[in-house]
């Protein structure tokens, strides 16, 4: 709805889960929905790992802790004067850090046009500073990205005690690329509607951000016999909270309005 086509493929990537829901006339074709662990709380927790390879024995010191900093030469330890809160809650300090790890994929990591070796060479090194002052050069800034088209390519548990279990790991569930996943969602529906839905992929969710990932996943699909065309809302805001404005159009609707469950039947129906 957002994207103004009443027949479509949308292809949703979030924080926790990617999804491929085709939508013909208005109606889901539920048999063609695929959904995917491979998502953007998956991508932060590869990030940490990434992060923590180059910076071996530091630690990511989110904003909130830092009170003064020096400026340092690349690798070289921070020169940083850190607060101290004695009563700040664990979430608290995971949520600072993920608002790092988001800073490092929104600014630094990128998709890879073509997975061969001059395109993964080509790509040049990009800075990265952190809160406390400490920056390095990242050079295989593709990685993260590249999981969702090469789930080979995770990055092992850095120790068998590492505690983070809020992102299930895609290794214990369903972790199969995105372009197959795209194409087994439109297979699964009738021969018919497949080429309306390979016209009209639509992409969203805030883990469809990263630079050239739409022309990525043209150039995956591009071996298809229909013809592809990948639709994006024009700005970041708009393809990151498509579900929401959607939802928000569809609920101003007219004809919604009789779709309501009010009150007084939910008190007498409940769920059923």
């Amino acid at each position: 709805i957002a994207s103004g086509r009443s027949s479509a493929l949308v292809v949703d990537s979030g924080a926790a889960t990617t999804s491929a829901v085709p939508v013909f006339d208005g109606y889901v074709l539920k048999k063609g929905i695929q959904k995917n662990s491979i998502a953007g709380d998956f991508l932060s927790e590869q990030a940490k790992r990434q992060l923590l390879n180059v910076m071996g024995p530091n630690e990511i010191v989110p904003q909130y802790l830092v009170s003064r900093k020096k400026a340092v030469g690349p690798g070289q330890p921070a020169s940083a004067i850190l607060r101290t809160y004695g009563r700040t809650h664990p979430s608290f300090h995971e949520f600072a850090v993920r608002r790092v790890l988001h800073e490092f994929k929104e600014t630094v990591s990128m998709t890879l046009k073509a997975t061969d070796r001059m395109t993964v060479t080509q790509v040049q090194p990009r800075p990265f500073e952190f809160p406390n002052g400490y920056n390095t050069l990242i050079g295989d800034r593709w990685r993260i990205p590249e999981i969702m088209f090469q789930p080979n390519l995770m990055i092992p548990t850095l120790t068998p005690t590492e505690t983070h279990e809020k992102t299930k790991d895609p290794n214990q569930t369903q972790s199969i690329p995105l372009p197959i996943m795209i194409n087994e969602s439109i297979n699964l529906c009738d021969t018919d509607v497949r080429p309306t839905l390979f016209a009209n992929i639509v992409l969203c969710g805030g883990s469809t951000l990263f630079s050239d990932f739409t022309r990525r996943v043209e150039n995956e699909l591009s071996s298809s016999m229909h013809k592809i065309k990948v639709h994006t809302a024009a700005s970041s805001s708009e393809r990151r909270f498509a579900s929401w404005i959607g939802g928000s159009m569809l609920g101003s609707l007219g004809t919604f309005q009789q779709l309501w469950v009010g009150k007084q039947e939910w008190e007498e129906n409940g769920v059923a």
